[in-house]
């Protein structure tokens, strides 16, 4: 029978951010540290494993609990699918025993793409953006907050050496996990893989963009036991472009796709497709383009949007909501009530943009007009 309580990534994962910081789950706030070290030995950690283990539900876990609640698959229940075979049952009840059996590895924040979801902290492109009086109110950051991640982020060799000794002189299997900023865009990805390549126990998990393939790239991804692949595609052309502040023309992902597709030891395959405010309306048209543009119909990983909640689906007002054409959104934005104090921080917020980046979407989505000018 599955814990209700117990979740493998305290015992089986870690995060690494661009800026060093080392994490139990992307879920979780406090349980952090600045190395590697450090982390593994940390009395915060330490409490959640020996709550787990009691049947307690740790406090710093709970946007998997709110999650389970709405009878929706949480992180901590996809992880322990992909991971908890990896132990026996004497390694689960050690609180002192961990694995790295799954890297999530943010490389670095160098990024070509400036999506109006994202932020600085996670796109170097977008930290001119950031300097507008009126996006940066938005933000709020702290000063502290801003000097640690307004600025290029990215791994040390130090650190990367430190995770391919890691990863070397294991035995059983991990999964690494590149995401970014844009992972193909970062030299560190190249310089880590080279490091760790012909393993055949570990699994490369890629999210890209879809802008960036080369020869080199290619080269390396071939080198390892299997490829999960997900290319992030939010729209059809000019709203993908608008949306990922990216001139990359849809048609050239799709060439891009292709070109990692013909890797031999990709095992999975999915486009990642972010729900927002934007995009609404889009994602009938988008799985047309893909099954064009690919000549197969590929699976989807298509989530919504939560935060900034003023780029949300389900702040749209209930008579643009009547409008949807894709069943599951319309049921999932229908039933939440339209938080209508975020339109106009999403009007703000999108005019700005707008001007800064001399675009409009009201030219390529016409049916905001009447939402965009209030």
């Amino acid at each position: 029978m599955e814990s209700k309580s117990w979740c493998s990534l305290p015992w089986q994962g870690v995060i690494i951010q661009p800026w060093g910081k080392v994490q139990m789950c992307c879920y979780t706030d406090g349980i952090s540290s600045n190395n590697i070290n450090n982390y593994l030995k940390s009395s915060k950690l330490l409490s959640i494993k020996k709550q787990m283990l009691k049947g307690e539900k740790p406090n710093a876990c709970r946007v998997c609990w709110e999650t389970e609640k709405l009878k929706k698959d949480s992180w901590r229940q996809k992880k322990n699918k992909q991971l908890e075979h990896l132990l026996n049952n004497s390694q689960k009840q050690n609180f002192n025993f961990h694995s790295f059996d799954y890297i999530e590895l943010y490389i670095s924040n160098k990024c070509n793409s400036k999506c109006r979801m994202c932020k600085p902290k996670w796109s170097t492109h977008w930290i001119k953006d950031y300097y507008n009086p009126v996006i940066k109110e938005i933000f709020n950051y702290s000063a502290e907050v801003e000097k640690e991640v307004v600025r290029y982020n990215k791994l040390t060799k130090e650190q990367l050496d430190e995770l391919a000794s890691i990863i070397n002189s294991k035995k059983t299997h991990t999964t690494i996990s590149l995401r970014g900023g844009e992972p193909c865009y970062a030299e560190e990805t190249f310089y880590l893989l080279e490091k760790i390549k012909n393993k055949n126990n570990v699994s490369i998990d890629l999210t890209t963009n879809g802008t960036i393939v080369n020869k080199n790239l290619l080269l390396l991804l071939k080198q390892f036991k299997d490829i999960h692949l997900g290319v992030s595609i939010d729209a059809t052309d000019k709203l993908n472009q608008y949306i990922r502040g990216n001139n990359t023309p849809i048609q050239k992902l799709f060439e891009n796709t292709k070109e990692f597709l013909t890797l031999q030891n990709i095992k999975y395959f999915f486009i990642s497709n972010i729900i927002m405010i934007y995009n609404t309306f889009d994602n009938q048209n988008l799985k047309a383009a893909c099954k064009v543009g690919l000549n197969f119909e590929p699976n989807y990983d298509d989530k919504f949007l939560f935060n900034p909640m003023h780029l949300k689906s389900h702040i749209l007002p209930k008579n643009m909501k009547e409008m949807i054409k894709t069943d599951w959104i319309k049921k999932s934005v229908i039933k939440n009530e339209s938080d209508s104090h975020l339109i106009s921080k999403w009007r703000t917020w999108t005019q700005q943009l707008d001007s800064i980046r001399n675009e409009s979407l009201v030219k390529i989505e016409p049916l905001f007009s009447e939402l965009y000018y209030g």
